[in-house]
């Protein structure tokens, strides 16, 4: 274990193959953390990943960081849907006389009553685009109007 200062650990186990000897690249620290994002929850206490076998620990570390791409590729989808949702709903404000983006924007939020910029995003992040580049285009837009 690598250490700063008297009692500081940074990092275990994060390592590769090196010169025929099998490394590990799990993390006794980030197990918990790397749970939570890949499953939505952390570890029970009796996780048998803290029991585990350094062998075993990396299985189950392999198995996290699979749940995990999943996981991210699954936001990743559900994310291109709320884009498309509610560009679709711009472009109905547009076939419906709006005759720009902006107007648009302005149509859809003009019986909102956003008071500043957090207001704004709380509206993208319930049309679940905030963390997009797109919502946060719609942010900007829509603080302009402020």
């Amino acid at each position: 274990m690598l250490t700063f200062g008297p009692s500081y650990p940074i990092i275990t186990n994060m390592t590769t193959q090196i010169e025929g000897f099998d490394m590990y690249t799990y993390s006794d620290q980030l197990y918990s953390d790397f749970h939570k994002d890949a499953y939505g929850f952390r570890p029970a206490k009796d996780d048998t990943f803290y029991t585990a076998t350094p062998e075993r620990k990396q299985v189950i570390w392999n198995l996290v960081a699979e749940q995990f791409e999943y996981k991210q590729n699954e936001e990743k989808l559900e994310d291109a849907r709320s884009v498309a949702q509610f560009k679709d709903w711009v472009d109905s404000m547009i076939q419906n006389g709006a005759k720009d983006e902006e107007t648009a924007l302005r149509w859809i939020v003009e019986d909102r009553d956003f008071q500043n910029e957090m207001d704004v995003e709380h509206f993208v992040w319930e049309q679940g685009i905030l963390f997009t580049d797109y919502g946060k285009q719609v942010c900007r837009t829509l603080c302009n109007m402020l």
